[in-house]
């Protein structure tokens, strides 16, 4: 699914429940974006660099989350998490962002259409 204009709304449009679940699939996908920063067959990393800017993304995926658990946010402060995940400056984190979110929602919907979402 291309990443959309809408992101905003769309995450907004959720129920508090769905929300959740789309931001903890959200941070287990970037997980698995930096891994992108390991140097295969060993334990170094090739672009460290890029493994802590995809943390600080996940940092602020996982806050979110926990506020979301704690009390559903209002829509202004659901939205704002939108640009803070899908327009960073570096090319590649963006592009792994972008990954991640996109999985996400996939799996997300996939999940309300086959009756398992909120």
């Amino acid at each position: 699914m291309p990443i959309s204009e809408n992101e905003d709304r769309w995450l907004v449009s959720l129920t508090s429940g769905d929300r959740a679940l789309f931001l903890a699939r959200l941070a287990h996908q970037l997980t698995v974006a930096g891994r992108e920063s390991y140097q295969p067959g060993t334990h170094d990393l090739a672009k460290p660099q890029l493994l802590r800017m995809l943390n600080e993304v996940q940092h602020r995926v996982t806050a979110w989350l926990r506020s979301e658990l704690i009390a559903p946010g209002t829509p202004e402060f659901v939205a704002a998490l939108v640009p803070i995940v899908l327009q960073q400056s570096n090319k590649e984190v963006s592009e792994l962002a972008r990954w991640a979110w996109s999985y996400a929602r996939d799996a997300l919907e996939e999940s309300n259409v086959m009756g398992f979402g909120d």
